[in-house]
Order: structure tokens, then sequence, then C-alpha cells
């Protein structure tokens, strides 16, 4: 990663490898954590879908079991885990990836 030091890229992670609770992180060595705010609590059965803004203009969407995000409203901070190894990044103005640490 050292290569995109001082270079904006977009980073692409799936909502199920976002983490809204501890407990919901496997082998936590691999997993980084960020500061987010609830924008929207979207309820789906037993998954809802967390609409999250990181900083002023990036946006994810996590995917997590509906009875450990009950409780989350819009504007509510929390602090969010994703998997490492489970990243994309993309070139922001080409728009192709750049580089992966998805495993196979």
């Amino acid at each position: 990663m050292e290569n995109f030091r001082d270079r904006e890229v977009v980073l692409g992670i799936r909502p199920e490898f976002i983490a809204l609770t501890e407990e919901d992180m496997k082998e936590s060595a691999h997993w980084q954590q960020v500061q987010a705010w609830v924008d929207v609590v979207e309820p789906s059965g037993s998954r809802t879908f967390v609409h999250l803004s990181v900083g002023n203009q990036h946006r994810m969407v996590a995917e997590a079991d509906t009875v450990k995000v009950m409780h989350l409203r819009p504007g509510s901070e929390l602090p969010i885990w994703f998997d490492g190894r489970r990243i994309h990044l993309f070139d922001p103005e080409k728009e192709h990836r750049l580089m992966s640490t998805a495993q196979k």
C-alpha cells in the first residue's frame, strides 16, 4: 500500500465485511477501526443495512444482524471496523481497480 501514499484513491469494501460491533470481528488483527455516523437504518428482515458517513464525503453501507443494530438511529456516532483483507482500491478518475487485498 506504500505505492498509494499521498495519492487519492477510492476504498471499496462489501457491506458484509464491515463490522458494527466488536463481537462481529473475526481474527481481529486484520480489522481496522474508523469513526462513522449513521445516515439511514434499513431493516430487511433478519439483516439490516446501515448507511454510514465517514468524514465529510465518504459513504459506506454495512450489513448487520438486525437484533444487534436495533438501537441505531440516524445521527448516531459509532466506531466501525472493516476487514483489511477484503478491500479494493480504485482510481477515482479512471474508475479502474488499482489493487485488491481480497482473498480468492
